[in-house]
């Protein structure tokens, strides 16, 4: 009899210690159930990333400036266009947004409507987008430099207001 209790307080202590250890266990995460819930706590409390895709307010000309410091320019909504065309790859020149073709560089004022992507830097065109280094053919003519007196000038880097700059045709 004796045995008996001594085999039955055996078990008793087995379950005690197995209930210990997946007490313990659970606590320390080995539990499936609770690392998905702390993993659904902390997703919870992710703020929202940044906009990857920045874009113009569309009534009037405005700079857009992207996290890593480029400047982008975009025209207000326009009746009439340029008709030449340029092309070039798409390049930060002296910190703006526009065009390289060999040595040559054009600052672009791009036409209302275009979205700047942040990551990787680049722009949306009619629904396609086109990164840095990618060609870029666009519509427009060139408008010299921005005067002092434009509202964009002194929105954007220095080495931008003396360059030449390319005012994009609207998309159709």
């Amino acid at each position: 009899m004796v045995s008996r209790i001594y085999s039955g307080m055996k078990s008793f202590a087995a379950v005690v210690l197995s209930a210990a250890i997946f007490t313990l266990a659970t606590a320390c995460g080995g539990s499936e159930t609770v690392r998905q819930s702390a993993a659904q706590d902390a997703a919870s409390e992710v703020k929202s990333p940044e906009p990857q895709t920045l874009e113009a307010p569309g009534d009037a000309s405005s700079v857009l400036t992207t996290k890593d410091g480029t400047s982008v320019l975009v025209l207000g909504p326009a009746d009439v266009g340029r008709t030449a065309l340029t092309w070039g790859k798409l390049s930060v020149n002296s910190g703006c947004l526009g065009l390289r073709s060999g040595s040559t560089k054009k600052m672009v004022a791009w036409p209302a409507g275009t979205r700047v992507t942040q990551d990787p830097t680049g722009i949306i065109l009619a629904g396609k987008e086109y990164h840095l280094g990618d060609k870029v053919e666009i519509g427009g003519g060139f408008a010299g430099r921005l005067k002092p007196s434009s509202s964009l000038y002194k929105q954007i880097p220095t080495d931008c207001q003396n360059q030449d700059l390319w005012l994009a045709a609207p998309l159709g």
